[in-house]
């Protein structure tokens, strides 16, 4: 006669939830994720590794993550309440990972998914600093980067906290954009940026840091209240990724006198200064790249006054001709007969 076996088993919420303590060799499987662990009889469930599936390198592989608390009542978004899809369509049940974060320690404000890995901007409350993060799939607990060149994702040129404004992957590269404090350069915030094939080893991007000083003493020349230049965003596009500046952290300037502009690089190993300079943009916080051209996104200089615009340059290479001004308003009424900045 047939002996029917059956491993314990519960949904992913509930085992988080209970938090048991398995036997040692004790295998627990989560119903809805299909991902099973192991207990050694020691650590409890949330503290236990997931059982690695064929070759764990590749376990984000075509992989959609997106952080999803906001959508139910499990946690915010920055909670560690994550969602996985294969084709972005159909996601998995929202789960809350304690072991992601109990937003307590630390929080989770972004993420980037490439070459079988995920890296995640966040915010260390017992560091009291920003910091980048990686696992190997999005039930793990992100690690600290300790590799090559790892303290250059926590800590500026001299030692200064960095804020992270962004992390994408963009041409088969991690790339973390934002900017940090320097009180020997006039107090000024500058650009920073760095890059990781694996979110463990990075490296920073060198930026001509006299040209953005320049750069920023103009515009505070020109009486607008700014107390900095920061790169906001970065996209990758025909052999080359291009950074979109913001004026900032702070700008109380209501307008601008000079474009914050943006850098394109063809080769991230070279500096970045005043030869990759692209200009005809106004300060953007984000940067899209379609396969023809590019599209970034800034709240500056609406016509109407009540909603942002698009800049759009049709050429795949952003140095190239000319960037064409899209007023958000101007489309929403042409399309819904209502101000985009009325929608609700």
């Amino acid at each position: 006669m047939a002996t029917k076996i059956q491993l314990r088993r519960d949904t992913s919420a509930n085992w988080q939830g209970t938090n048991p303590v398995l036997a040692q060799g004790e295998p627990g499987v989560e119903l809805d994720t299909k991902k099973m662990k192991v207990g050694d009889g020691i650590q409890a469930w949330n503290d236990l590794e997931y059982v690695a599936a064929g070759n764990e390198e590749d376990s984000t592989t075509n992989m959609f993550v997106k952080l999803d608390g906001m959508y139910n009542e499990l946690g915010p978004s920055w909670a560690g309440v994550v969602s996985v899809s294969t084709d972005g369509l159909n996601w998995t049940p929202s789960t809350f990972n304690q072991k992601f974060t109990d937003y307590q320690d630390w929080e989770v404000y972004g993420l980037a998914v490439g070459n079988g890995r995920i890296v995640y901007r966040t915010y260390d409350y017992t560091a009291d600093r920003e910091q980048l993060r990686w696992a190997l799939n999005p039930f793990d607990k992100p690690n600290l980067p300790q590799g090559t060149n790892s303290d250059v994702t926590r800590l500026g040129p001299n030692g200064e906290e960095i804020s992270w404004r962004n992390i994408r992957y963009v041409g088969d590269k991690f790339v973390a954009v934002g900017s940090y404090y320097d009180n020997d350069r006039d107090d000024y915030n500058y650009p920073y940026a760095a890059y990781s094939t694996d979110g463990d080893n990075w490296t920073k991007i060198n930026i001509d840091l006299d040209y953005a000083y320049t750069m920023i003493n103009n515009e505070v020349n020109a009486n607008d209240d700014v107390d900095g230049l920061e790169f906001y965003d970065v996209a990758y596009g025909d052999g080359g990724w291009l950074f979109v500046n913001h004026w900032g952290p702070y700008d109380n300037s209501g307008g601008q006198n000079d474009f914050a502009n943006a850098f394109y690089a063809t080769d991230l190993s070279a500096t970045i200064g005043q030869t990759s300079l692209v200009t005809g943009i106004p300060g953007s916080y984000t940067v899209k790249f379609d396969g023809k051209g590019w599209v970034t996104w800034s709240n500056y200089d609406a016509p109407t006054g009540n909603s942002s615009i698009l800049y759009v340059n049709r050429n795949t290479d952003p140095r190239t001709g000319s960037w064409i001004q899209v007023d958000m308003d101007t489309i929403s009424q042409q399309l819904t007969g209502t101000y985009f900045g009325s929608i609700t």
